[in-house]
């Protein structure tokens, strides 16, 4: 579900609900929330914790944990996940949700130290013309 309408900006929780309830939510799997308020939990956990997770809601017997990469200002300008079978998810849970938030921060350090367009040195990304 995207909340943002471009890297940086974030849809504020009102809005996001007063979107989510102009609408009946449709799920791909029987394991995805349809439920306004439930989803709103979640998404009130990712905006939390920083990783948000599916547990086989877009693909059956998949399992997925993703987070932002942060720009220089501390706002999420791409994210990055990892996925893996269910069961393989499930059982290394813990240990991805490491790997994926380390992978992040190495991504948000390379992009800091890069020449790049798209990097950051001295300009922000959201704003750097596109490539």
């Amino acid at each position: 579900m995207r909340t943002a309408a471009r890297p940086g900006t974030a849809c504020p929780p009102a809005a996001t609900e007063q979107l989510l309830r102009a609408r009946p939510l449709r799920s791909r799997t029987t394991r995805a929330p349809v439920d306004v308020d439930d989803l709103m939990r979640q998404l009130e956990d990712i905006r939390r914790t920083g990783v948000s997770f599916d547990h086989g809601e877009t693909v059956q017997d998949v399992g997925c944990a993703a987070t932002g990469i942060r720009g220089p200002h501390g706002e999420v300008i791409a994210s990055l996940s990892i996925s893996a079978p269910m069961r393989r998810f499930t059982q290394h849970e813990p240990q991805l949700v490491v790997a994926v938030r380390g992978a992040a921060v190495q991504v948000a350090e390379r992009l800091r130290a890069s020449e790049h367009p798209a990097g950051w040195r001295g300009q922000d990304v959201a704003a750097a013309p596109p490539a």
